[in-house]
């Protein structure tokens, strides 16, 4: 069983997946009116953004336009023996040149991942003992961004903040660049 703990209870749960996602005009035959689409749509959760990004790029680098930085609504304590004290989270944040933590990053490694942003999802995800998650996108969904996929065993990953995403925006010059970079990818 999915276990969910929100940072603030102001902010959205995770809602039940839906059968349909995109809302056709009329007519018969869509992709979405097959019975086993409908139902591999149909499970799981979708997690609802809680607030709108704006990201702008300038000379390569990209940056978010307004920072958002919330609040828990509840004292995190990191012993019983401590006095707690609400949690600080920022909506969106990239890596940092010489970054320490959560964990250390090498310059040539920052190199490769400078234009990724981790975007929280303000919740703290939990499973029973030996369940595993499936995180992937919406199935059978054709769109011009790919999700991966992962399996996470949550009651062996306790995260100290809430869960999140991370977007890579690719900010190519040409297309050597790119054909260049795509050489060294894989």
């Amino acid at each position: 069983m999915l276990h969910f703990y929100k940072f603030r209870q102001d902010l959205f749960a995770p809602q039940p997946a839906r059968d349909v996602y995109v809302k056709r005009p009329a007519g018969r035959g869509w992709p979405e009116e097959c019975p086993p689409i409908r139902a591999a749509n149909s499970l799981g959760f979708d997690l609802l953004a809680n607030f709108d990004l704006t990201f702008v790029q300038k000379r390569g680098r990209w940056r978010v336009e307004k920072d958002i930085i919330i609040e828990s609504d509840f004292d995190f304590a990191a012993g019983e023996e401590s006095s707690g004290k609400p949690l600080i989270q920022q909506y969106a944040w990239f890596w940092e040149k010489g970054q320490k933590l959560p964990h250390a990053i090498s310059d040539n490694v920052y190199r490769q991942i400078n234009n990724q942003v981790k975007i929280s999802s303000f919740l703290f995800l939990k499973t029973d003992p030996n369940e595993l998650l499936l995180m992937t996108e919406v199935p059978n969904q054709w769109r011009p961004f790919r999700a991966l996929s992962a399996v996470v065993e949550t009651d062996w990953y306790p995260a100290s903040y809430p869960w999140h995403v991370v977007l890579d925006w690719i900010a190519r010059k040409n297309a050597s660049e790119s054909a260049r970079a795509n050489r060294f990818a894989g």
